[in-house]
């Protein structure tokens, strides 16, 4: 029987639902798991795992098994009516649950099927994580989308390599965009004062490289602070070019996202601090081992 989890959204998202399909498999080792890619039109990039992670391995669900769960593929409205219909079968569909955990995760029968669609974003993936990591590595000489340059040329010519590792880098991310449009949360001007403070509280001469999809928000918020760049350039296609500088640096101050909150996961610093705001996910437990502050 198959477990099948839905990828969508952003880049972000798109790692964690990736992570929640390993996750399956590690706790049921006899499941077939495979995924639905279901980013439609030009919401964010498309799907980017398999272009920006040479390593993933993603099996894909087919046709056949998709309708299984009353998924036609390509015909929306389709999908809807079969969906009514193969409610009274046996194959269920498991809708994430925001807080806490879905426990019903860990009490699947192996027998089902399941089809998985949510973002998945409270779960523990410490056991794991040492395969995501590896799974999650960007590939430096792989050419840029539409541009003779790879990213490693890219990298070397901005000198931001350099820096985050000859100081003590803080990577900050500040996201509003489509945030600002969606009315969700953000985090506000008191969050990264505050966040900036305990950071020269703990860190000798820190440098900040600051990475946001709005710099000129960005550049007036921090206008006061001399230690510190602000990235650009890293736009459409090439916006995951700030998760890659944001996971080289030391240190990270985070926003309401899951593309910072996948930044610091990849940080490899055993020192690394990490802050956090409180209006995230609250039962994140991978974060709460070691070097989480939430503020």
């Amino acid at each position: 029987m198959a477990f099948v989890v839905k990828i969508s959204s952003g880049l972000g998202n798109q790692m964690s639902q990736y992570a929640f399909g390993q996750l399956l498999q590690h706790l049921y080792p006899e499941a077939d798991v495979r995924y639905h890619i279901a980013c439609e039109g030009k919401i964010h990039n498309g799907y980017e795992l398999g272009r920006i992670f040479p390593d993933i391995q993603i099996q894909e669900a087919d046709a056949k098994e998709l309708r299984a769960f009353g998924i036609i593929v390509g015909w929306r409205r389709l999908t809807k009516i079969c969906r009514l219909f193969k409610q009274r079968t046996y194959i269920r569909q498991v809708y994430e649950t925001r807080y806490p955990v879905d426990e019903r995760v860990w009490k699947l029968d192996i027998k089902q099927n399941y089809y998985f669609q949510g973002t998945w974003h409270n779960y523990d993936y410490s056991e794991i994580l040492p395969k995501l990591r590896r799974m999650f590595k960007f590939d430096v000489s792989a050419p840029i989308e539409h541009s003779s340059s790879t990213l490693s040329d890219h990298i070397e010519s901005s000198s931001y390599s350099q820096k985050i590792e000859s100081t003590n880098s803080v990577a900050i991310h500040i996201r509003r965009g489509d945030f600002v449009k969606m009315g969700y949360a953000i985090c506000d001007d008191r969050y990264y004062k505050r966040a900036i403070e305990m950071i020269e509280s703990k860190v000798e001469n820190p440098f900040y490289f600051i990475f946001s999809d709005d710099t000129e928000y960005a550049g007036s918020l921090f206008s006061g602070l001399a230690n510190k760049e602000i990235v650009t350039g890293n736009t459409g296609e090439k916006s995951y070019l700030d998760m890659y500088l944001m996971s080289l640096c030391k240190h990270n101050i985070m926003a309401n996202s899951t593309f910072s909150y996948w930044a610091a996961l990849l940080n490899k610093n055993e020192d690394k601090i990490i802050i956090r705001p409180k209006m995230q996910t609250p039962d994140r437990e991978a974060w709460e081992a070691k070097g989480v502050i939430k503020i």
